[in-house]
């Protein structure tokens, strides 16, 4: 189950396919020519990270795609992941051109496992050719905000790789961390419009869907400045915290959503018979109307209110009989116990 029920229009799959292919499209030619136009940027940010800077990227990476594998389901269509996180972290230290391409293929890595089945999200591939575009067009989804906010960090006098922490660097990445959310959701609320969701559905969606993230931008910011002050260890320690709440939070939100892990009481044997009768509701209540009037097959037929209270007075005289019967027997016994016995003769 998802965590905002939305119904969509189940004919809007041409819709779906057509925005899907054009985010795919798009996002791939912009991705490419920026690329083209700063093919000399890749190189020049790993060597100011030094010798760590490969290492870095592979890390970010994974941190990315880890997240990514934990997502969860906001609707039925849509899901939150939080591996927008570790591009927030991220984009900063490496750039416009690295940045993206790391997003880009983070977000693939988790469709094409699920794509494979492998992985805990599943995709149903009975529309191969949608789920195909679907993950084209995660160059539009996630590449293109990246770019816009790294881009946007360089024009507000940010210098990448940020090395130095200092208050003006943290304003300048929150305020790129929201450009990126916004222009995810801006992207995202497209598809919601082709899958036929109301306004109000959508508004709501990106709501959810942005304070998240938001909550999530000062986290970033210091995994950012980790390091320049650390040094990798500790953009590897800010990332195994980030994976760890990650995971606690994804179940929490499949707890709340219906839909989480299997509880110890049900073990591997399903739910328990409270469950099931929970799941059954309350129980019926049998009509004795019909019992009454002699038509009942299923129910024992109950005798008159008089026949049972002269049952009830025969089993109590019967019970006073055996309890009487009981002491006399008691008192004989112990008559006998206390009564003289004769002298015996002496020889």
């Amino acid at each position: 189950m998802a965590l905002v029920a939305a119904e969509h229009d189940p004919s809007s799959r041409r819709r779906v396919f057509a925005v899907y292919m054009q985010h795919g499209v798009v996002g791939a030619l912009a991705l490419i020519a920026v690329t083209i136009l700063r093919y000399d940027e890749p190189a020049r940010v790993l060597d100011a990270l030094g010798s760590s800077g490969p290492m870095l990227a592979l890390l970010f990476f994974l941190f990315a795609a880890t997240l990514s594998l934990l997502k969860f389901k906001l609707t039925e269509q849509i899901y939150v992941s939080l591996g927008t996180s570790a591009y927030i972290a991220m984009f900063p230290l490496l750039g416009v051109v690295l940045s993206a391409w790391i997003a880009v293929t983070a977000a693939a890595t988790q469709r094409l496992l699920g794509m494979l089945q492998i992985g805990p999200l599943k995709v149903d591939m009975r529309d191969g050719s949608l789920e195909w575009a679907r993950t084209l067009s995660l160059f539009s989804t996630y590449g293109i905000p990246v770019m816009a906010a790294a881009v946007a960090f360089e024009l507000l006098g940010g210098t990448i790789p940020q090395l130095e922490p200092s208050v003006a660097a943290a304003g300048r990445h929150f305020v790129c961390a929201v450009l990126l959310i916004v222009g995810n959701n801006m992207i995202v609320s497209r598809v919601e419009k082709a899958l036929g969701y109301s306004m109000p559905t959508i508004v709501k969606t990106a709501i959810i869907d942005s304070s998240i993230y938001l909550v999530t931008i000062p986290y970033a910011i210091l995994t950012t400045f980790a390091y320049g002050s650390i040094g990798w260890g500790g953009v590897l320690a800010s990332a195994f915290t980030g994976v760890i709440v990650n995971a606690v939070g994804r179940n929490l939100a499949l707890v709340r959503a219906g839909g989480g892990p299997v509880s110890r009481a049900e073990g591997r044997h399903g739910p328990g018979p409270l469950a099931h009768a929970q799941l059954r509701g309350p129980a019926p209540r049998h009509d004795r109307s019909h019992v009454a009037a002699g038509t009942g097959n299923d129910v024992h037929r109950q005798p008159p209110a008089r026949d049972r209270n002269l049952r009830s007075d025969r089993l109590k005289r019967e019970r006073d009989g055996q309890v009487g019967q009981t002491r006399r027997s008691i008192g004989q016994m112990m008559a006998g116990m206390t009564a003289p016995h004769p002298a015996r003769s002496m020889s």
